[in-house]
């Protein structure tokens, strides 16, 4: 399997990161994230299409009448009910070769499940009206907006009327599952958040911490910092903004440097350099950096005015 393809979308209800990953051969599923192991990468939760090379696989192991379903699964890597039902999907001859039963006769599950109910053909008409004057109400929506709109229209339509349901969907969208998202209006929420963020670190009277990328996204407020942790390339003013704010190793030694010499003066103490690097946790290659060497002689002569 050569996995060329892999789109990320975002869970809305756990907001974890779920990966629809390609195969070149069509084998197409799904992985919710983030992984904790190294075997995680090779697990999946759903598969949504097992391809054209695993189907002409099962073709060629359905006419072989030496194998048992369970053999076939085992070579397919799936459930021997899985085969049952990809090969009713495919139409593949039932009974096979060396057996008299049907497909649903071997697996219960492929039954159509029976309606206890029928419902009204005028109910019915009445909801496939609802439905269409809601698409024309909302040119564009998709479908999981349509249907949290209308739950109980669709329901009907979903249990009594499928087909016709199925007939007039709005395409399905292919935008990495993010409908109907404003990511203009969030780049912009999530830039004035980012900036009282960096704001409130700076005045932070304790040790100093790195202001770094990770640090301000982990030290925002739910949902920002999600966005900005797995969708930063959909909100590009709040990327570069991070980028302007964020420090470097150097600044963040002059910044240590500067909060070390107020602690001195709050001690009424006057450092040696060597206190002052000391206290500042100066490693030898830092302090020879051209912005922090400039800082520590700044500090050190603050305190002979």
């Amino acid at each position: 399997m050569q996995v060329k393809e892999c789109q990320i979308t975002y869970n809305q209800k756990n907001y974890t990161p779920v990966g629809t990953f390609s195969c070149i051969c069509g084998f197409v599923y799904c992985r919710s994230g983030p992984d904790r192991s190294p075997e995680d990468s090779f697990r999946y939760s759903k598969v949504k299409f097992y391809g054209s090379v695993w189907e002409e696989s099962l073709k060629t192991l359905w006419e072989d009448s030496s194998l048992t379903l369970k053999q076939m699964g085992q070579h397919l890597g799936v459930e021997f009910k899985t085969v049952l039902r990809q090969a009713s999907k495919l139409q593949l001859n039932f009974p096979r070769p060396n057996t008299k039963a049907t497909a649903t006769e071997l697996c219960p599950s492929l039954q159509p499940r029976k309606k206890s109910l029928n419902l009204n053909q005028d109910v019915i008409q009445s909801s496939r009206k609802q439905w269409l004057k809601l698409m024309r109400a909302n040119p564009g929506m998709g479908r999981t907006r349509l249907r949290s709109k209308a739950p109980a229209i669709y329901g009907q339509l979903y249990n009594y009327d499928r087909e016709w349901l199925q007939e007039h969907l709005p395409s399905p969208k292919t935008n990495n599952g993010t409908l109907d998202v404003d990511w203009d209006s969030r780049d912009e929420q999530t830039i004035k958040t980012v900036k009282e963020v960096v704001k409130r670190l700076k005045q932070d009277t304790n040790r100093p911490t790195w202001i770094s990328r990770t640090a301000i996204a982990n030290s925002l407020p739910h949902p920002a910092s999600a966005w900005v942790k797995r969708h930063l390339k959909r909100l590009p003013k709040t990327a570069k903004v991070l980028a302007e704010l964020s420090e470097t190793r150097e600044e963040f030694a002059v910044r240590r440097v500067q909060w070390v010499a107020d602690s001195f003066r709050q001690e009424n103490t006057i450092p040696q350099r060597w206190q002052l690097v000391r206290r500042a946790g100066l490693r030898p290659d830092i302090r020879e950096l051209p912005l922090v060497k400039q800082a520590i002689a700044t500090a050190l002569d603050s305190f002979n005015l």
